[in-house]
């Protein structure tokens, strides 16, 4: 079967470690009538291909033509005419190269939120109860010529979860950096969860660096919440469309939550991983 590389939209890829607010901006920005979304992280689809890579920071020459065009053709499925598609998955942070050889001329928004926040939420995830209704909305979008072998392992890890355990002895909830399966052996949860903030922000930095200002624009969580029509009238400005958006959703209240629910002894476990970077992004 011939597939073509073709697509009428603008690529919008939006950036960001998991729990760091993608997927609420992603469907506020969705409300816009010129801007379609796939509605799910869809590591599965972009890595077509890549079914047995050992982790999710995929390189630009592990991609042939034929896998390109099978991953377009799948995210323009959810295209529904408007000129433009944001897509968010967590594991493209790590694989800025990767992405642009299938849209070479995608444009980026990236958000970034506390890691202190972001490592206390990711941690609830790797215990919490996944919702069946959600497991099979997502199973609808799978190119199960494609990708079998990640919805059986996606499978097996939702019904461990959901039956109350850890899942495979690799599991990791959200993006599987480099090294991760090590941590896994060595580091405590939470420990994982920081390592991971942090590889996802600073490749995403790295990569982002080479590509044109012009297509990129970085934004605070935290500003998102506190002055959401100013933040997206900087996106929409980026896009180039109006800034008319539904932003009732945001609000402050999960600003700083860490404080209230990391202990003492937590917070010492990993403010030396966090440290650099917070310090870097002038996060107090």
């Amino acid at each position: 079967m011939a597939f073509k590389a073709s697509y009428d939209f603008q690529p919008l890829i939006l950036l960001g470690a998991g729990r760091s607010g993608t997927k609420i901006l992603r469907d506020v920005l969705s409300t816009h009538p010129d801007i379609d979304s796939v509605p799910f992280d869809v590591n599965y689809i972009w890595t077509i291909g890549n079914a047995k890579a050992i982790d999710d920071q995929l390189a630009p020459n592990s991609l042939s033509n034929t896998d390109r065009s099978r991953i377009i053709q799948q995210l323009a499925k959810q295209a529904k005419g408007a000129p433009f598609l944001i897509e968010k998955t967590v594991s493209n942070t790590l694989r800025l190269p990767f992405v642009l050889k299938v849209f070479p001329e995608a444009k980026f928004i990236h958000l970034i939120r506390d890691g202190r926040d972001v490592t206390e939420s990711v941690s609830r995830q790797w215990g919490e109860t996944r919702e069946i209704s959600y497991f099979f909305k997502k199973l609808k979008t799978f190119p199960l010529r494609y990708a079998f072998s990640y919805l059986m392992s996606y499978g097996y890890n939702w019904l461990k979860h959901s039956l109350g355990s850890q899942g495979q002895d690799d599991y990791i909830w959200g993006v599987r950096y480099p090294g991760y399966r090590k941590d896994l052996k060595e580091k405590s949860t939470l420990q994982v969860c920081a390592t991971q903030w942090v590889t996802c922000v600073e490749t995403s930095l790295e990569q982002l660096a080479t590509v044109d200002p012009a297509r990129q624009v970085e934004i605070r969580y935290e500003a998102l919440m506190l002055e959401p029509e100013k933040e997206l009238q900087r996106i929409a400005d980026f896009i180039g469309i109006d800034g008319q958006f539904e932003s009732s959703r945001f609000n402050a209240k999960n600003i700083g939550k860490y404080k209230a629910a990391l202990t003492e002894q937590q917070m010492d476990s990993i403010q030396p991983i966090l440290f650099p970077t917070l310090t870097k992004l002038n996060y107090n």
